[in-house]
Order: structure tokens, then C-alpha cells, then sequence
């Protein structure tokens, strides 16, 4: 097949600035240039507010590498890497990404675009929205899943906000301390300056557990409690007694926010969140992180807050309260 070949509009070697081994965004005349039309006569002078004792006079840069000597240089570095045990039920948990998530990801079906306001079913993001809710649902029995917030730290505190329009005149949320240390702190400060009060139910040290005698002092002794949140496996590693607490909830008429690792409630796993508690009644609602499901943990993130809510005969309306979208 004969190919055409557009020449350049310009000759590389009768620009300078071509020929450089480094990118220099400005030559002399241009920073002369600039400076006469700031109205200045040199670089010191644009600086003239700044102390000069924090100048910066020299960069004590090593030599520059080529390509082939910065890629082995990067491989060096990284080989002194040390790779610790990641301990299950704090942060983000590393798993290997599944090898199927990348073919999946690329079916052009599941990834065109839509707009929450126009719903067609050949719009490809509604339906992977709709696979990953009915996955979720599958895995948690919850009947409503949305389709995700930002992530769990985040999606825990507009759980909080739900329990509140749920439970009449409630002002006060319950969290335990044997939830994760980063997530409590990014509820903490989302309450700040808000009227949402929260109380820490603490551990008990002899088990490692949430110490539901407190917990039940707690409930007995604090007026306008909409919700307990409390995780399945803890912070230390353990389990909780879930169905313990969610009868708890259940006697006080307060909302039961279950936290749970989707990873660990396949066939052979955990239990559900639909049957907690000794009736199996379940928890009201359920948050989860949902990010080592199929992507690799990255400076901390990205994030996929799961929250889930019931939606059954017994309870129809409590999905109003939710935020986020359903499909």
C-alpha cells in the first residue's frame, strides 16, 4: 500500500530550541520580553518581596541520565523496596487483581457514556451500573444497593445522615473503636460544625472486640440515638458478635449499620448482612469498601464506597432517605 508522507512546516534544525536535551520554556529573549512588559529589568526584581535569606541559590543536582540509565536507575531504587505484611481489616486491603477485570473493562458495550436523566437501556455505564448493584445485592441479600459514593470513610457519615431522617428527632450517632482509626477520623471531621453528635463505643481489651456492655449503657443512658455502625471483621482482626449488636439496635429501636469486606461474604464466607441477628432479621443498612474488588490499592485510593439499604414489603420507604442513585 503507497503511503504519503506530509513534510513539516518547519526545519528542527534551524530551531535551538529543538536541538536541546532538555525542555527550556523560555529563552533569554522571552524572559526579556516578559520582564519589559511587567514593566521590570530583571528576574531579582519579580522576587523583590521574597526574603532573600530564603533564596535557594544553587540546586545540588546529580548528572543527567539517558533513558536507558534513568530506567535501570528507577529499577535500582525500587528493588530496595521491602514489601510488609498487610494486615487484614486496616486500610485498604492488597489483593491481586483478577485477570479478568481488564478484558472486561474493555467491552466497548459496558462503557459508553449515559446521563442519569436519560436511562436508556442501551447506554452502556447504566448497564454496568445495574451488573455491579446486582452483584453487591447478591453478595450482601440487601435489596438496594446505589450505585456507589466516594468511598467507605465518606459513604459511612452519609449512612450517619440517613439513620438522622430515619429516627425521629435523633441527634447522635454511635461508632465503635474497633472500626478503622482513618475512617472515624474522616466522619469526625465531616460532622464537624454540623449538628450531628457521636459517641465512641469502646473496645474491650480482654477480647479484642466491641464491648457491647458499654454499648448497652451507651443505648440506656443517651437520649436521640438514630444508629450504631459497627464492622464485622475489626480493626484488631477479629469478628464481632454482629448478631449480639444488631438485636441490640433492634430492642432500641435504633439503626444498625453494618461494615463489612464484600471479599470475604462468598460462598464459604462470612455471613451476610441480611441475617444478622439471632431472628436473622438483619442489619438496616451496610457500608463496604469496595475497591480491592477489581482495582489495585494506589496511594490510598480510588475508592468505592458500597451502601446499601433495605427494600422489602416490611420497609419501602426507607430508601427515600438514602443518597446516591439506584438503577
Amino acid at each position: 500500500m503507497k503511503t504519503s508522507h506530509v513534510p513539516l512546516n518547519y526545519h528542527p534544525e534551524t530551531l535551538k530550541r529543538e536541538l536541546k536535551p532538555f525542555y527550556i520554556g523560555a529563552d533569554e529573549k522571552d524572559i526579556k520580553d516578559m520582564l519589559k512588559a511587567l514593566g521590570l529589568n530583571s528576574l531579582s526584581e519579580l522576587y523583590s518581596h521574597i526574603q532573600p535569606d530564603v533564596f535557594m541559590h544553587t540546586l545540588a543536582l546529580p548528572k543527567h541520565m539517558s533513558y536507558e540509565e534513568l530506567i535501570g536507575h528507577v529499577n535500582e531504587v525500587a528493588d530496595k523496596n521491602k514489601i510488609k505484611l498487610s494486615f487484614l481489616g486496616d486500610g485498604l486491603p492488597q489483593y491481586k487483581v483478577t485477570d479478568v477485570v481488564g478484558p472486561i473493562c474493555g467491552i466497548r458495550g459496558l462503557t459508553t457514556a449515559y446521563t442519569p436523566y436519560q436511562p436508556e437501556r442501551s447506554q452502556g455505564t447504566l448497564q454496568t451500573l445495574w451488573i455491579y448493584q446486582s452483584l453487591l445485592s447478591q453478595l450482601t441479600g440487601f435489596e438496594a444497593i446505589n450505585a456507589s459514593l466516594y468511598d467507605r470513610s465518606t459513604c459511612l457519615y452519609e449512612a450517619f445522615n440517613c439513620s438522622l431522617r430515619l429516627v425521629k428527632d435523633s441527634t447522635t450517632v454511635v461508632i465503635a473503636s474497633t472500626l478503622y482509626p482513618g475512617d472515624i477520623e474522616v466522619v469526625e471531621t465531616h460532622a464537624k460544625e454540623t449538628g450531628l453528635k457521636i459517641i465512641k463505643a469502646p473496645v474491650n481489651p480482654q477480647t479484642g472486640k466491641l464491648d457491647v456492655e458499654a454499648l448497652k449503657k451507651i443505648l440506656n443512658t443517651t437520649p436521640h440515638v438514630a444508629a450504631v455502625a459497627f464492622p464485622q471483621v475489626n480493626n484488631l482482626g477479629n469478628i464481632e458478635s454482629v448478631d449480639e449488636i444488631t438485636d441490640l439496635c433492634s430492642s432500641q429501636k435504633v439503626k444498625s449499620i453494618a461494615v463489612v469486606d464484600p471479599m470475604l461474604l462468598g460462598p464459604a464466607g462470612l455471613k451476610p448482612p441480611v441475617k444478622f441477628g439471632t431472628r436473622a432479621q438483619g442489619a438496616d443498612m451496610v457500608v463496604a469498601e469496595g475497591q480491592h474488588l477489581a482495582i489495585g490499592p494506589n496511594f490510598g485510593g480510588p475508592g468505592l464506597g458500597i451502601f446499601g439499604i433495605r427494600y422489602n414489603d416490611q420497609d419501602k420507604i426507607s430508601i427515600r432517605s438514602t443518597a446516591g442513585r439506584y438503577i
